[in-house]
């Protein structure tokens, strides 16, 4: 089984406060997998047309050597506004697991530091994938705020 680097953001633009780590992660040649977990944005939008926030946090990652076809906006998808992930966990739980359980990886999220409901609900679907998934070696959280 390939190892995957998996990183679980509630938004677009999160991909900031690791840069370093998904610089150092695509020089070792590992395989990076983003997820994003909200539309980005507080109302309902069209889930089948990529936002701006998309085209940005795209753009910026596949910039850094992330492969576009690695890059997923399973918020938009799920229609899940910012500040709702707790309302859709066991949607998106369902959604990532089946993604996630064919393949060895390590799971990267935000911390729990009760700043932003979207990060600690990442925060607790990590903690449930890892539970639940023997594929998942390991998890890492970073801070946010």
């Amino acid at each position: 089984m390939k190892k995957n680097f998996i990183f679980i953001l509630a938004h677009q633009d999160d991909e900031f406060a690791i840069f370093n780590i998904l610089e150092k992660k695509i020089n070792e040649k590992k395989n990076i997998k983003v997820f994003y977990l909200t539309s980005g944005y507080r109302k309902q939008i069209n889930k089948n047309k990529i936002t701006p926030r998309d085209k940005e946090s795209l753009k910026v990652l596949v910039n850094l050597g992330v492969k576009k076809k690695n890059i997923f906006f399973l918020g938009r998808k799920l229609n899940i506004p910012i500040y709702k992930l707790h309302k859709h966990l066991w949607d998106v739980f369902g959604v990532l697991y089946s993604q996630i359980k064919q393949t060895k990886s390590i799971l990267v999220t935000h911390a729990w530091e009760g700043g932003n409901e979207d990060h600690d609900a990442c925060y607790v679907l990590v903690k449930k994938l890892y539970h639940n998934l023997k594929c998942v070696t390991k998890c890492y959280q970073f801070s946010h705020y």
